[in-house]
């Protein structure tokens, strides 16, 4: 199915393009010290790191949503394109806090922030749309180099091959999550009732904030040996 071609594809644009950006910031520590690297991490490196992950991906979605026919299947060719992007994003983001969590719990250390991992997010997306609608945004010298050396790559044989395994899970991981959103989705769309009834459902007991049948009244004069509370029947 050319869907799933084009997914995994994508996912094989993503998976080599993370060895050879590991590769680039292996070779940089080395050559600058992690301290200076630590300072223009988040200025210089993450930012560029997006910015040549997502226009690759989206010069590769074009390569696909060009071939189309009609611009219903363009335009899902895109959003599917997009989802896949974003949910390999998302997922990275989510194992770089668990990280960062156990790190601090094991240094015990306070919570450290990742500010702007979710704005770097959302301008991926924006940049992935645009360059899907403005193909010269994207298609650059160091862009081609990019998807060249990544085909270059993927056609070494015995490299290749563990890369296609790879990708093969990535395939799998993204049906599973596309599944999973979408019965989310549905459920939330045909669920009965309205969110009072919901939470009644959850909550059988819940009385949202009216008043009950009957309250305890506790009395006051300790030394009167008299029951410790009198219950009365509200009219």
């Amino acid at each position: 199915m050319e869907i799933l071609r084009y997914i995994f594809h994508l996912g094989i644009v993503f998976i080599i393009f993370d060895l050879i950006w590991w590769f680039f910031i292996v070779v940089l520590t080395a050559a600058v010290g992690r301290e200076q690297k630590a300072k223009i991490e988040n200025f210089v490196l993450k930012p560029l790191s997006y910015y040549l992950l997502v226009t690759a991906a989206a010069v590769s979605a074009l390569s696909f949503i060009e071939k189309q026919e009609s611009a219903v299947s363009a335009y899902t060719y895109g959003i599917i394109g997009l989802m896949t992007l974003y949910f390999y994003l998302a997922g990275k983001l989510r194992k770089k806090r668990i990280k960062i969590m156990f790190n601090n719990v094991a240094q015990n250390e306070p919570p450290k922030t990742t500010r702007y991992d979710g704005i770097f997010l959302l301008l991926a997306v924006g940049l992935f749309v645009a360059s899907v609608f403005y193909p010269p945004m994207a298609k650059t010298p160091v862009t081609d180099w990019l998807l060249q050396t990544i085909s270059d790559i993927y056609d070494t044989p015995v490299i290749g091959w563990i890369i296609g395994l790879v990708g093969v899970f990535f395939l799998i991981r993204m049906i599973i999550i596309g599944i999973t959103m979408s019965n989310k989705l549905i459920g939330r769309l045909f669920e009965p009732g309205d969110r009072k009834s919901r939470q009644q459902q959850q909550d059988p007991y819940a009385n949202d904030g009216e008043f009950v049948d009957y309250e305890v009244v506790e009395d006051d004069d300790d030394d009167e040996p008299t029951n410790n509370g009198t219950t009365h029947l509200l009219e």
